[in-house]
């Protein structure tokens, strides 16, 4: 009878510890690559494809690059293309919060939204996790603002500024350190 209710009993132990153990998903160690589609020439890089940068993003909030633009809030005062420079009316309007955790914060005119960012050299990702689906009056810039920081390839900081030159195009975003 003994050998029983241990063979009982051992079974109940194998069954509880295999229906309450934690195993690991089978992707969660998978990087989530931020990358282009496919390789394009810049001009501040000749030499050098969107693709040779390709950076990666691994878990929930730390990355593996050191972030210079860390704690950073800016502005976004305009930008540069073939005809010159292009100022904004409101540069309150559009703001860029750079976090510690590998996150940034965005506004864009009436939306507000969130994503990943990780910096590599001079080279620079971003990728817009969340955000908001306000419809923003007409002749807002929300749409070009929010689909320009997933183009951006590389930037620089000069005289309180923000530079990022956009993949595949002669377009850069100016940025001022928001005091």
């Amino acid at each position: 009878m003994l050998k029983g209710t241990c063979a009982v009993f051992l079974t109940a132990v194998a069954v509880i510890s295999s229906g309450c153990s934690y195993s690991k998903p089978q992707n969660a160690d998978k990087p989530v690559a931020l990358k282009v589609a496919k390789p394009h020439r810049h001009s501040s890089t000749p030499g050098q494809s969107d693709e040779d940068f390709s950076l990666d993003y691994h878990g929930s909030s730390v990355l593996r690059h050191n972030l210079p633009l860390s704690g950073t809030k800016w502005e976004w005062e305009g930008g540069l293309n073939a005809e010159g420079f292009v100022g904004m009316d409101d540069p309150t309007a559009y703001k860029l919060e750079f976090k510690p955790d590998g996150w940034f914060d965005f506004q864009a005119d009436c939306r507000r939204g969130s994503g990943i960012y990780e910096v590599y050299g001079e080279h620079v990702a971003l990728a817009v996790i969340k955000s908001s689906t306000s419809v923003c009056p007409l002749g807002s810039l929300t749409n070009d603002f929010q689909s320009a920081l997933e183009l951006v390839r590389t930037f620089r900081l000069a005289d309180s500024k923000l530079f990022f030159d956009l993949k595949r195009s002669e377009k850069t975003m100016i940025f001022h350190l928001k005091p």
